[in-house]
């Protein structure tokens, strides 16, 4: 797993995209991916480093 900002399905099949050192484009495509399924998925950005996790958004 890449480190940086990410965007990963709130329980779903992990990944969806690493946005590496970006967080207002990680955060920004975020809100459209949710926007787009509108309640059907849940999508939120968070922080990886080495083993660290931290939720930036969601």
């Amino acid at each position: 797993m890449r480190d940086g900002y990410i965007i990963e399905e709130v329980g779903g099949q992990g990944m969806s995209a690493c946005y590496g050192c970006d967080e207002a484009a990680a955060i920004a495509n975020c809100r459209w991916y949710n926007f787009l399924t509108r309640g059907r998925r849940v999508f939120r950005v968070v922080l990886r480093t080495g083993s660290l996790v931290a939720v930036v958004y969601g």
